[in-house]
């Protein structure tokens, strides 16, 4: 199975999230806001009225996040998390990233899709990688995986049955 360079930032930065998402201990470790509207009600009455989530932007800043290496499986695991499936409002993209010693690499990464608005923009080499405190205290739990489930299932509301791209 290949490996993927999967590049973490937000709340994908912690290691804890990643090992909750993928079921197991993620390989390396190296070293802008916005939901639509319909997605975000459903994301509001799971995780309350302050839910926020930070997006990558077009253009030359800087963002600080986390390179980790995963399996094609441990992907999937992070695509179904992020909602991102034919006609959702998230998509993987290939990056290009510095690290700390200078080299360039090509990364995966997830973001919102470029057509919706950004409500402000967050310095991307000072920021809190967790916006909702709720979701700082713990990691996915099963009740967290319920509370997916349900928004899978209000999400699929909006859309077609969900085929992961």
């Amino acid at each position: 199975m290949s490996e993927i360079i999967f590049f973490g930032y937000g709340a994908n930065y912690d290691i804890n999230r990643i090992r909750s998402i993928i079921g197991h201990e993620p390989k390396g470790g190296e070293g802008a806001i916005n939901i639509p509207e319909k997605e975000k009600s459903v994301l509001k009455k799971v995780w309350g009225e302050n839910f926020e989530a930070y997006t990558l932007v077009s253009g030359t800043g800087y963002i600080n996040g986390r390179l980790w290496i995963i399996s094609e499986e441990d992907l999937e695991k992070i695509k179904k998390w992020e909602f991102i499936y034919k006609d959702s409002w998230r998509e993987l993209l290939n990056i290009s990233i510095t690290t700390f010693d200078g080299k360039t690499i090509t990364a995966v990464t997830e973001k919102s899709k470029d057509q919706y608005g950004l409500e402000r923009v967050a310095d991307g080499l000072n920021y809190d990688f967790t916006l909702n405190k709720e979701g700082q205290r713990r990691h996915p739990t099963p009740e967290d995986e319920a509370k997916m489930e349900l928004m899978r299932q209000e999400i699929s509301r909006y859309y077609t049955r969900p085929s992961f791209a």
